[in-house]
């Protein structure tokens, strides 16, 4: 296996990783304001949500401000699609059209 190879990998698994998060976890933040419905959401995953917030006191999910809803926004319409995108060309390997896509997700959150 060679060095880009295994950068393929470790870019699979870095999507393939954060699908879950953001749909499981992320999304939360937002749930009241699209209307997803709490029970739609694995009990397990809420009681460590909740679990996280009382010992953390994260105020971004307590009582998140705007922009950080509009970030939340931006991971759920722009940012989870990819996500799936990248983990099957990461798969797969050797795609090249997945570079620049790539570069614009990641400056996208890097800044």
């Amino acid at each position: 296996v060679n060095m880009l190879r295994l950068l393929e990998l470790l870019f699979f698994f870095y999507f393939l990783t954060h699908i879950p998060i953001t749909v499981l976890f992320d999304s939360q933040i937002l749930a009241d304001e699209l209307g997803i419905p709490r029970d739609l959401y694995p009990e397990e995953i809420v009681n460590i949500t909740k679990q996280y917030v009382a010992q953390y006191k994260d105020p971004y999910f307590i009582d998140p401000p705007g922009w950080y809803k509009v970030f939340c926004y931006s991971e759920l319409i722009f940012q989870l699609p990819f996500m799936f995108v990248a983990t099957f060309a990461f798969m797969l390997g050797s795609k090249t059209w997945i570079r620049t896509p790539a570069m614009i997700y990641s400056s996208h959150v890097a800044t």
